[in-house]
């Protein structure tokens, strides 16, 4: 849950750093399904998820689904657990984790 609204995701428990999986513009957290289930994946804390008005995760009027907006939808998740988090993104996904490392994530 973000204040823009319901984010669906994929999560798992395990070491840290948190491995965080951005899909691109014509996917979602499914995509990453065969990587999370690499033996050097799935050791470590995962958590891929569905950016807002994709797959899963609820649509918002209020949101302007700018890659800045997914980049503050994606720091409210991360914000409890941020000190250790490794981005992996693909497409729409590499620019959301670049503007998330741009604003010191």
């Amino acid at each position: 849950m973000t204040s823009f609204g319901d984010v669906a995701a994929i999560e798992s428990d395990g070491e840290l750093p948190l491995l965080v999986f951005l899909h691109g513009i014509q996917g979602t957290k499914e995509l990453f399904l065969p990587i999370l289930k690499e033996p050097f994946v799935r050791k470590h804390a995962t958590l891929a998820i569905d950016f807002l008005g994709f797959g899963e995760s609820s649509v918002s009027h209020d949101f302007d689904y700018s890659i800045s907006s997914f980049a503050c939808a994606v720091e409210e998740i991360l914000h409890p657990r941020a000190s250790a988090v490794v981005l992996i993104g693909h497409s729409l996904g590499g620019m959301v984790a670049t503007r998330l490392l741009e604003s010191g994530l």
